[in-house]
Parts: C-alpha cells; sequence; structure tokens
C-alpha cells in the first residue's frame, strides 16, 4: 500500500513523497494520520537534510486512527483514536508505542499530547517542593505549558522571564 511522508532535503527543505507500507509486523499497529504538531525538534533536524536517519519518520506528535492490529497486539482495534503517528498518512509503529485516547468529540488536534507530555517531565526532573521559588526562562509555547503546570503548585514564587513582554503579559 502507498502512503505520504515528509523527507529531509540537503538544502534544509522537505518534500512529500510517496512510501510503500506493509502489514504491521505481529506486535505493531498500523495508524492512518489524523493530526500532527510540528515541534521546533522538527524545523532543526530538517536543516540536517539527508543525514537523517530514514528509518526515524519525521513527526512525533501526531494523534492518528488504528487501520490494522498485527496478530500479537492486545489492547486495541481497527478505528480507536491513538496517540501516535506523524507526518505520514499511513505508518506501522510499535503497539507499546501508540496509546489509546479517550472517547470524546474533541477534533483530533486538541489531542496532540506531547509538548504537554514534555513538559509534565521536566517538571518531575526538577523536583520542585513546597515553598521552593521557581523561575522559568522562556515564555514560549513550552515555557508556557510549564507554567500552567506550576500556577496551583505550593511554591512560594513563580517568575517568567522571555525578552519579549508580550509572552509575560
Amino acid at each position: 500500500m502507498n502512503a505520504n511522508s515528509i523527507r529531509y532535503l540537503d538544502d534544509g527543505t522537505v518534500e512529500l513523497i510517496d512510501i510503500k507500507i506493509g502489514d504491521p509486523a505481529d506486535n505493531e499497529v498500523q495508524v492512518q494520520g489524523g493530526a500532527c504538531g510540528i515541534c521546533s525538534w522538527d524545523i532543526a533536524t530538517a536543516k540536517l537534510g539527508s543525514k537523517m536517519n530514514p528509518k526515524a519518520p519525521a513527526g512525533h506528535e501526531g494523534v492518528g486512527y488504528v487501520a490494522k492490529v498485527g496478530r500479537n497486539v492486545k489492547g486495541l482495534r481497527e478505528g480507536d483514536r491513538v496517540a501516535g503517528g506523524g507526518f505520514a498518512s499511513l505508518r506501522n509503529l510499535a503497539a507499546e508505542r501508540v496509546y489509546k485516547i479517550p472517547d470524546s468529540s474533541l477534533a483530533d488536534e486538541y489531542w496532540i499530547v506531547e509538548p504537554v507530555s514534555c513538559a509534565v517531565t521536566g517538571l518531575d526532573h526538577c523536583r520542585i517542593q513546597p515553598g521552593h521559588r521557581v523561575a522559568v526562562i522562556g515564555a514560549g509555547f513550552m515555557g508556557l505549558l510549564i507554567l500552567q503546570g506550576l500556577l496551583h503548585s505550593p511554591i512560594e514564587q513563580l517568575v517568567a522571564i522571555d525578552i519579549a513582554q508580550n509572552r509575560l503579559d
């Protein structure tokens, strides 16, 4: 079966290409793309062009739908909406790396959870305790997610630092 994907080019741009997709292996699911965020990592790696590993396709903030299920996969079935996938219109993924999204009327783009997962993981690694004073340097997208995670924590003081005043307002 053919699918569309993105390939990094040597000049720092990308192109849409056709790829062949076989049936998923026994422990894989085939995911049809729904929505995908663009991470700063995607932009940075696009600049590497053909030096990128072709086995690591672009896009990791995806939401999609299970199209086929490998023989040994449990807990996922065709039609399930999942976090997983990416810029390819169809992709085979290890079932352990795909997470079922609860039934909801929310559109696919509301379920792009990877950035929030990164923010929560970052907060966990900081080991912030009650009474701490915390500064978040950079109020871009990820910084704002981290600030949201800290707003109701029992810290003594929260300071946001950025060079763009509109991000601090």
